[in-house]
């Protein structure tokens, strides 16, 4: 009699050699796809044409391919999924497709994924924004916006739709920053693509919730070598190239300049609440101010505005950007595969000017109060005594809100003060006065309520 435990053996085997997982629309299962690297990949990671990966696929998941679809305007073949995981050796990349979100993760050599952007609720803090004439659309699940989620061959895309206005696909491409090793980056490609039948006005920003470098005395590092420990702005990334963010151990660097490179009009650095709830398309800044507000310590993100296009109906447009990581204390290799690529020729695809790309003025204005995602609030009995009155304040306190008579509130901002005069190297003398002002006017609310 024939055994068929050989058969058995050698299909277990090449299933547990695939290394993407991805959930289809119909089942809650995971279903591995392979996602090794090829030559052409690295022989030339610029290009990263999806359009000529699509016949690959039906290779891979030849199972699926009455499940196969094409997308209408970009022509490539993808297999719809519910959420997705792409394992390639030191990157991994997440989606998913209940929260419209996406997170990179650093794999270091004990094969622990250490998250490049928070991943608190799914990693929805990190987002890309349209603005489409003068409405603003935030791509994820709160906004009326549908998502799909795709699987493919050696790469994945989220596809955001705004019914029959736009279609903006985010391909994300692992790759190596240094020919024949292991791949320790990621190529983003946003495709923007008008599905209405008339022309439109559009620019797109990405807000990402970087986390690696909050607890470290600088946040960010450029390619210039600044060292950023407060908020700025840069109207271009032609000179610093790159922004670095570690933890000592474990690295990202997101590189907005290069051959190839979509170049942006606009890079802040800032408190993460202070970004998400600005009203301001291109985020107006304060100079200097910490990344920190009353309920977020240290809570810095990147914001990166591209020039706005005018696309005609099925036009697609393109903006490029790339993740590199590094882990086990080693840097990423970003300025690397910069100079592979041919630094010096710089391909600008953002250069139309208008007036939106005017500088922004500095804005005084008040800290934003938002919950802190990654940090937990502390719930905690507080009695307060009443401080010194300040006098001869150099500012105005706006009315107090009900918002801020709530006791998790207040204790918050005593901590606040509190962390602030702990540290001579952080505090800032200017917001301890100002948070000092502003618990005055909270007491004094509470005594005449009694």
């Amino acid at each position: 009699m024939k055994t068929k435990f050989p058969a058995l053996f050698v299909l277990l085997s090449v299933l547990f050699s695939f290394s993407v997982y991805a959930q289809e629309d119909e089942s809650d299962e995971d279903v591995p796809v392979s996602s090794e690297k090829t030559a052409s990949e690295n022989e030339d990671a610029s290009a990263g044409d999806p359009k000529n990966d699509a016949g690959a696929a039906e290779t891979k998941v030849s199972a699926k391919k009455d499940k196969m679809r094409t997308d209408p305007y970009l022509k490539m073949d993808y297999y719809p999924v519910k959420k997705l995981t792409l394992k390639s050796d030191k990157v991994r990349i997440s989606l998913m497709k209940n929260t419209y979100s996406f997170n990179i993760y650093a794999v270091d050599e004990a094969g622990n994924a250490v998250p490049v952007l928070s991943s608190y609720d799914d990693s929805s803090s990190s987002f890309i924004s349209a603005m489409i004439g003068k409405s603003e659309y935030r791509l994820n699940r709160e906004a009326g916006v549908t998502a799909e989620v795709r699987q493919m061959d050696k790469r994945c895309q989220i596809a955001y739709r705004i019914p029959e206005t736009v279609q903006v696909t985010v391909d994300f491409m692992p790759l190596a920053s240094v020919k024949g090793q292991e791949n320790d980056m990621v190529k983003v490609t946003v495709y923007t693509t008008n599905i209405s039948k008339k022309n439109i006005d559009i620019s797109l920003k990405a807000l990402l919730d970087t986390i690696l470098g909050e607890n470290t005395e600088c946040h960010f590092i450029t390619g210039s070598k600044l060292k950023v420990s407060k908020e700025v702005m840069f109207e271009t990334m032609r000179e610093e190239k790159w922004l670095l963010t570690s933890n000592g151990k474990t690295s990202a660097q997101f590189i907005f300049a290069g051959k190839g490179i979509s170049d942006p009009v606009q890079v802040t650095l800032a408190n993460k609440d202070l970004l998400s709830a600005s009203s301001a398309w291109r985020p107006k800044v304060s100079f200097d101010r910490s990344f920190s507000s009353v309920t977020a310590y240290n809570n810095s993100a990147i914001n990166v505005n591209w020039a706005p296009v005018k696309l005609a109906p099925e036009e697609t447009k393109e903006n490029t950007f790339y993740i590199a990581v590094g882990t086990d204390k080693n840097e990423p290799k970003g300025e690397a595969f910069l100079k592979s690529l041919g630094f010096e020729d710089v391909v600008v695809e953002n250069e139309e000017k208008d007036d939106e790309n005017i500088p922004p003025e500095v804005e005084k204005f008040d800290e934003i109060v938002v919950p802190d995602e990654d940090k937990p609030l502390k719930r905690t009995e507080i009695t307060v005594e009443s401080p010194a009155k300040q006098t001869g304040v150099d500012f105005i306190v706006p009315p107090v809100t009900d918002k801020q008579l709530d006791l998790e509130y207040i204790q918050n901002l005593i901590d606040r003060i509190n962390s602030l005069n702990s540290d001579p190297n952080l505090v800032d003398r200017s917001e301890v006065r100002r948070l000092n002002a502003e618990l005055d006017a909270i007491l004094e609310k509470i005594r005449q309520k009694k």
